[in-house]
């Protein structure tokens, strides 16, 4: 399978018998791989395609690849040897699995993986959560940007068996939330959601759903919720 897009700078007719499409792969473009995991619009109008070990980017003109142009971070370079499983590849990028790209407030992407959240800004990959370097090897089973431009991370780690839900607003401050300070469900958090009036769920793996509205938590357990008719 190869990558169709419409040709840019081309309008495209919806009702068009024949609309026009540029396909791109490996032998004839800068693609990486024919395997596109997902795809995101950065801010500036370029695509961002997520391959199994690496990420393409397109601006309409140029190919970019990452990370095989990218040098590990000095302030995550920890020998490989050192990790019980190492995560990561020779260019910084984990080569585990990919479970979404988002783009930030500031345009910048990031990638959520099982060996950690990773940024490009603007021209090398960071990991790992700065006001919490913990977060560099958990596993990050959701992200979500709201419509209040804050980033959410729902993670877990397989070592300490913990998890955490943190987020990064627009500003640059950093949130974090447990289940025995600010009465979220559980600390073990899998998926997260935007509601339409601007409440950002948390679903946890067993324990049951918690909704935020900016000052506190309200959760919904089985113990306080109705049966099932």
């Amino acid at each position: 399978m190869c990558l169709a897009l419409a040709r840019p700078g081309v309008a495209q007719d919806p009702g068009a018998l024949n609309p026009r499409w540029a396909r791109f792969t490996p032998g004839n473009s800068g693609l990486a791989d024919l395997r596109v995991l997902d795809v995101v619009e950065a801010a500036d109008g370029s695509m961002w395609f997520v391959h199994p070990n690496a990420v393409s980017r397109f601006d309409a003109r140029i190919w970019q690849t990452f990370p095989a142009d990218v040098a590990l971070p000095e302030d995550v370079s920890t020998p490989v040897d050192a990790f019980p499983a190492p995560p990561w590849d020779a260019f910084g990028l984990a080569p585990s699995p990919v479970a979404r790209p988002v783009t930030d407030s500031r345009g910048a992407v990031w990638l959520a993986t099982d060996a950690g959240a990773f940024r490009l800004d603007p021209d090398r990959w960071e990991n790992g959560i700065p006001a919490y370097r913990g977060m560099a090897l958990y596993e990050v089973r959701d992200v979500l940007r709201d419509s209040y431009g804050v980033l959410w991370f729902a993670a877990y780690d397989p070592v300490s068996t913990e998890g955490s839900l943190s987020g990064l607003d627009p500003s640059g401050r950093w949130l974090f939330f447990n289940a025995e300070v600010e009465g979220l469900v559980s600390n073990d958090i899998t998926a997260l959601a935007e509601d339409a009036a601007g409440g950002l769920w948390a679903g946890s793996v067993d324990r049951g759903v918690s909704r935020y509205l900016g000052d506190a938590w309200q959760s919904w357990t089985a113990a306080d919720s109705p049966p099932a008719r």
